[in-house]
This record gives C-alpha cells, sequence and structure tokens, in this order.
C-alpha cells in the first residue's frame, strides 16, 4: 500500500505570533529563507520598495 505524504508550509512571521496561516511566498536575504503567507508578503515588498525607493515596485502593491 502506498502512502500519501502531503505538506504544509506555514508562514514564519505568522508562526512566531502564535498563528498558523499557509505560506504561498518565500523571501530569500543573503542566504536566509523566511516563509511568508500573501499578507505578509505585501508588506515586506512594500518595505522594501520604499527602503530602496522604488516607486515602480510600491505602485504594483497598492
Amino acid at each position: 500500500m502506498a502512502t500519501k505524504v502531503i505538506k504544509s508550509v506555514t508562514c514564519d512571521p505568522c508562526e512566531k505570533k502564535g498563528e498558523e496561516r499557509e505560506a504561498v511566498g518565500k523571501l530569500e536575504i543573503f542566504g536566509d529563507e523566511y516563509d511568508v503567507c500573501e499578507e505578509h508578503g505585501g508588506k515586506f515588498r512594500t518595505w522594501f520598495a520604499e527602503a530602496l525607493g522604488s516607486s515602480q515596485l510600491a505602485a504594483q502593491t497598492a
């Protein structure tokens, strides 16, 4: 009989807050990897756009 393994990846920032939310993306910074949900992915995208002065990236998140 075959066994099917289903792996669910949770959002690292949500998990730190004691919540469980499925990660839909990955953030990698100089070799460090973070799994993020859609909400946290959007927040990080906005933070980086503001920090790096990318108005095009900021407009995409609005």
